[in-house]
C-alpha cells in the first residue's frame, strides 16, 4: 500500500511537471494567434507616426516656418500611437509572451504588409 501511494505521488508529480512545461508554449502560441493582427496594426501605426515626426523635424530644420513648426507639433501628437504600441507590448509580456515572441510578431507584421522585397529590406536595414 505504501509503495502504491509513493508511485501515485511520483506519477502525479511527473504529470504535473509535464503539463506545466507544455502549457507555456501552447499558451504563447494561442496568444500570438489571437493578437498578431492587432499587434501588426500597432507596429504600423507607430512606424507611420515616427516617420511623419522625422520628416516634420527635418522640415523644421531645413525650412523653418510657422507652418513647419505646426506640422511638427501635430506629428508629436501622432507619436501617441507609439505609446499605445508600447503599452500593448507590455500587456503581451505580462500575459506571458517573450521579447523573442514579440520580435517574431514584428517581423511577421512587416513581411505580411510589405509590398515588395525593397520594403522588407528597408525595415531591416541599419539606420544612422
Amino acid at each position: 500500500m505504501w509503495l502504491h501511494a509513493k508511485f501515485s505521488l511520483a506519477l502525479a508529480f511527473v504529470l504535473g511537471l509535464t503539463v506545466g512545461v507544455m502549457a507555456s508554449p501552447v499558451k504563447r502560441t494561442v496568444l500570438i494567434a489571437l493578437f498578431q493582427s492587432d499587434y501588426s496594426d500597432h507596429v504600423f501605426a507607430c512606424d507611420i507616426a515616427m516617420k511623419s515626426h522625422l520628416i516634420a523635424k527635418l522640415t523644421v530644420d531645413q525650412q523653418p516656418s510657422a507652418q513647419s513648426v505646426n506640422r511638427l507639433k501635430a506629428a508629436e501628437i501622432g507619436l501617441l500611437d507609439c505609446q499605445d504600441y508600447d503599452l500593448f507590448q507590455k500587456r503581451l509580456l505580462r500575459w506571458g509572451l517573450t521579447e523573442t515572441d514579440l520580435g517574431t510578431m514584428r517581423l511577421e507584421a512587416i513581411e505580411a504588409q510589405g509590398q515588395s522585397l525593397k520594403e522588407v529590406v528597408r525595415e531591416h536595414e541599419f539606420r544612422y
